[in-house]
C-alpha cells in the first residue's frame, strides 16, 4: 500500500506480463519444448473486452445416424426454407427424436416398417401447404430406404 493508506491509483498498479496459452504445432509435444518467437506486445485495452464463446464442437455422428439423417433429409430442402422459424425448430426437433429412435431400431436390427412409416407421415405431415397423398408416398419410400439399412 502507498504510504497514504489509500489503493493505489490506476498509474500505481504494478504492470502484469501477458501470458499465452501456448498451444504445441503440428507434430511437436510440450515435452519438447521448440524455441518460442518473439512477437510484438499490443498495448493493453483499459477494460476487457468480451468475446464471443467459441462454439461448441460437435461429437462425431455415428455412420448409422448420418444414413438415417440424410434419408430424412432428402428432397425436404424446399419445403424446410419455406417453413416460419419457429416451425423449421419444431420440425427439426420432431425429426431428430425420429432419427434416435429409427438408429436404435437399426442398431437393434429390430426395425418396425409400420411404426417407422407412421412416425415418417406423422412427421412430414409438418409440412404446410404440401398434398398430404405425396407426404404418404414420401413417407413410403424413406422408409423402404431405411428397411435397407
Amino acid at each position: 500500500m502507498p504510504p497514504g493508506g489509500s489503493k493505489p491509483g490506476f498509474e500505481e498498479v504494478p504492470a502484469i506480463p501477458e501470458q499465452r496459452n501456448e498451444v504445441p504445432e503440428t507434430g511437436a509435444s510440450f515435452e519438447s519444448p521448440t524455441p518460442a518467437v518473439e512477437q510484438p506486445s499490443e498495448p493493453v485495452p483499459a477494460a476487457p473486452v468480451a468475446s464471443p464463446a467459441p462454439a461448441p464442437i460437435a461429437a462425431p455422428k455415428d455412420p448409422s445416424v448420418r444414413a438415417v439423417e440424410a434419408i430424412l433429409e432428402e428432397d425436404l430442402g424446399d419445403a424446410f426454407r419455406k417453413m416460419t422459424p419457429e416451425m423449421q425448430a419444431k420440425f427439426r426437433k420432431e425429426g431428430e427424436r425420429i432419427t434416435a429412435v429409427i438408429v436404435e431400431m437399426v442398431r437393434n436390427a429390430k426395425v418396425n416398417a409400420r411404426l417407422v412409416l407412421n412416425m415418417l407421415a406423422r412427421w412430414l405431415k409438418m409440412i404446410p401447404g404440401v398434398n398430404r397423398f405425396f407426404l404418404t408416398q414420401e413417407a413410403k419410400i424413406k422408409t423402404d430406404k431405411i428397411l435397407k439399412l
